[in-house]
């Protein structure tokens, strides 16, 4: 509960993992992360800015639907809402815009925003009736296209957004709800916990999973269709996003001719990975993510279909884990079997099937009869595959005729290349920019292209690149190559993809190995990977504060860099590479610390005399090769007694002041004793609880005095002269 709460409660300030992508969560209905309670109890469960649209009859809309576009699953209704018409709430740090709508028998709902703005720290969600779908935060990141924005479908027949707009930014977001679209077809639901049947769930191939990461789930521009689309890998390996899906999802007069018009309604597509079930038979679904915007690149017609080439509008698409470019092989040999992966009708869950027989070839086509229903019940544009895991085909037809049940139909993926002999008619260009002519393409994940190997090798190691594809070789370097590397770099030959180093037996020396990956010599991308003998590691701390100094919430840290905190404090140190390590404190010794063997340790440091002093820990490895360490400063600044008091001599008047800014936290207390440095003799002992304490001079001898002030944080002395 704590933890979808963390989630969601606070989701008005939480962070986009990577720019540019709207995340969909689900969780179990009603689960109720308390949304509404604690510091966000200005939200009421009352929901008060409501509007009920009109009622709309689902079954006459799935006839007309299935007899002219079987990929429609939603009929958009017209409406003008702005923020002047839902409601706002003032929180603490802002206020937050509310509205509800209402769609009778309703299977989802999605929107369509028109002039979207989104000021720096604003946030937009939107989630179904029982909190089980959380749509966001959608940023001012995510908005490509400043005139339409395409939202995720969200199941039900209800559903709530919220938008936060900071304090400092009041006034300054904008947005009108352009269409609602009510889905009259069951859609991407989270299964009930007594479903068993797991069919072809992809969640239940793991072998598959990583190629369901290259098909995302298309959504029209006009926010009613959902269509299967292939993210393809390029020969020149730069992990442009090229999507080649069917026309239909632009093609609004459904005529198989594209207008300049409905080429630019590219902009407004949206394309959603990862749909799929958490688990195998789960009742939950993972979360997806969803990126808008494209831009056309070229229009492919077979004899059965009409393909569209499209780039998403968005660089840092290949960092989000479990996306994936497919490969590709543009042979014609005839395939005697394969499998497919497809999102099944409408807007629904990745499927995987593997069962084809009675195979034929018709009209620049594969045909293969389909055992079972998934196929039938899929939307155009999902991929063919070999055994060898790469595209073969596209999906474009279903039962021609009606002794064609169950037949599917796939344009040959080398047709396609070639398409209509130009640019913007085929693939070639796109898929091939650097003309390597060649015949098949891997498929790839941005971070399969890493160096294999060590950080911290024991002497010699071999490196070689994950998942190289064939036909690419690898030249390898060292930056700043020096004597703390003997031998450094053993070159191999780059068509056997591996470099052997040899490590020198130098003190927290690090160096850069460098693989420029090739093709034909000419470079395509470089990837690095750092080799130390010193152990660069990350981790978290945090601090409980002991009423003088704060708390310090769970913060990453890099060893390199290290952190600071205060005297006094539990702080509890987290990091996997503690796991195996001896541990020794150098400079400051803690008074207390407690280590589980595995990555956390517990540590206090007690106020020292210094400034802001250094601490180190040192984590060796004894039965392999390596160790590192971890600075930490101490910052006793703020309550060291030599700090917050000053000592004036005024006359036969010596007067302690208390130095503290207005707002400070004020000490308890503090001992202070005054001794005649020549006697030794005691002229002064009391307790300064309030600013400043005064005392007297007569009757002392001139020489020198020493004060010591004396606090729970320490003792500090000051020496003064008396003339």
């Amino acid at each position: 509960m704590e933890k979808i709460y963390s989630t969601f409660a606070f989701l008005l300030l939480s962070l986009c993992s990577l720019q540019a992508q709207v995340r969909t969560q689900y969780y179990s209905p009603n689960s109720q992360f308390k949304l509404f309670d604690t510091k966000w109890s200005l939200f009421s469960t009352e929901k008060e800015s409501i509007i009920r649209l009109p009622a709309l009859n689902n079954d006459s809309l799935c006839y007309k639907s299935d007899s002219i576009c079987p990929a429609r699953f939603g009929q958009g209704l017209d409406v003008a809402y702005t923020l002047s018409d839902g409601k706002w709430t003032p929180c603490d740090s802002g206020r937050v815009w509310t509205m509800t709508f209402v769609s009778p028998n309703a299977k989802s709902l999605n929107f369509i925003f028109n002039g979207l703005f989104l000021s720096e720290g604003s946030e937009l969600y939107i989630t179904n009736s029982d909190n089980s779908v959380i749509y966001g935060p959608i940023t001012s990141d995510a908005i490509i296209n400043n005139e339409l924005f395409i939202t995720d479908i969200i199941p039900g027949k209800e559903a709530t957004i919220y938008l936060f707009e900071p304090q400092e930014m009041r006034g300054t977001t904008s947005l009108t709800i352009e269409r609602v679209i009510h889905g009259f077809k069951t859609v991407n639901t989270v299964p009930s916990k007594s479903i068993t049947e797991t069919g072809a769930d992809i969640a239940c191939y793991p072998e598959y999973e990583e190629l369901a990461g290259g098909i995302p789930l298309v959504i029209s521009s006009d926010g009613e269709k959902c269509y299967n689309g292939c993210l393809l890998m390029s020969t020149d390996l730069s992990f442009k996003p090229y999507v080649l899906t069917d026309c239909g999802c632009i093609d609004t007069d459904h005529n198989f001719i594209l207008s300049s018009q409905e080429k630019s309604n590219t902009s407004n597509l949206v394309f959603k990975f990862l749909s799929k079930r958490e688990t195998c038979g789960g009742a939950t679904l993972a979360t997806s993510y969803t990126y808008n915007g494209s831009t056309y690149k070229a229009c492919v017609d077979d004899t059965l279909s009409l393909w569209i080439l499209v780039e998403i509008n968005n660089s840092n698409l290949k960092y989000q884990s479990g996306i994936t470019w497919l490969g590709w092989d543009r042979n014609t040999t005839f395939p005697t079997s394969g499998f497919c992966i497809m999102h099944e009708k409408p807007c629904n869950l990745l499927k995987y099937s593997s069962a084809f027989y009675n195979p034929s070839e018709w009209c620049d086509s594969w045909r293969f009869l389909i055992n079972g229903d998934s196929f039938v019940k899929s939307n155009e544009g999902f991929p063919l595959f070999t055994n060898g895991k790469k595209t073969i085909g596209i999906n474009c037809a279903h039962n021609l005729s009606f002794f064609d049940f169950g037949t599917s139909y796939f344009s040959k993926f080398g047709r396609l290349w070639t398409g209509g002999g130009t640019n913007d008619t085929r693939l070639s260009n796109w898929l091939d920019p650097i003309g390597t002519n060649q015949l098949a393409m891997e498929s790839i994940q941005y971070n399969d292209l890493k160096i294999n190997g060590e950080i911290m090798p024991c002497g010699t190691e071999v490196y070689s690149i994950h998942d190289l594809p064939d036909g690419y070789n690898v030249e390898w370097s060292l930056t700043n190559p020096n004597s703390e590397f003997t031998d450094s770099l053993l070159q191999n030959i780059p068509s056997q993809n591996e470099c052997t180093i040899n490590l020198g037996n130098g003190q927290g020396i690090c160096e850069t190995l460098v693989a420029k990956i090739k093709r034909n010599n000419q470079e395509l991308i470089t990837t690095t990977h750092i080799i130390c003998n010193k152990r660069l590691v990350t981790g978290t701390y945090s601090q409980v504060g002991n009423g003088r100094w704060p708390d310090i919430s769970e913060t990453h840290f890099d060893s390199g860099d290290g952190f600071t905190i205060n005297p006094n404090c539990e702080v509890t140190i987290t990091s996997p590479a503690f796991n195996g390590t001896q541990l020794s404190f150098l400079g400051i010794t803690p008074v207390s610390w407690d280590f589980n063997s595995i990555d956390t340790l517990v540590v206090k440091y007690p106020s020292p005399f210094l400034l802001n002093p250094m601490a180190m820990i040192k984590a060796v490895y004894p039965t392999s090769c390596g160790q590192f360490t971890i600075p930490i400063q101490i910052d006793n600044h703020f309550p060291h007694p030599l700090l917050l008091y000053s000592v004036n001599i005024q006359g036969q008047n010596l007067i302690i002041t208390d130095n503290q800014e207005d707002g400070m936290i004020k000490d308890e207390s503090m001992d202070i004793e005054i001794v005649n440095a020549t006697t030794g003799q005691c002229v002064y002992n009391g307790t300064l609880t309030g600013h400043y304490i005064n005392v007297s001079t007569i009757g002392w001898k001139p020489g020198i005095y020493l004060i010591s002030c004396k606090s729970k944080e320490g003792i500090a002395t000051q020496k003064i002269v008396i003339e």
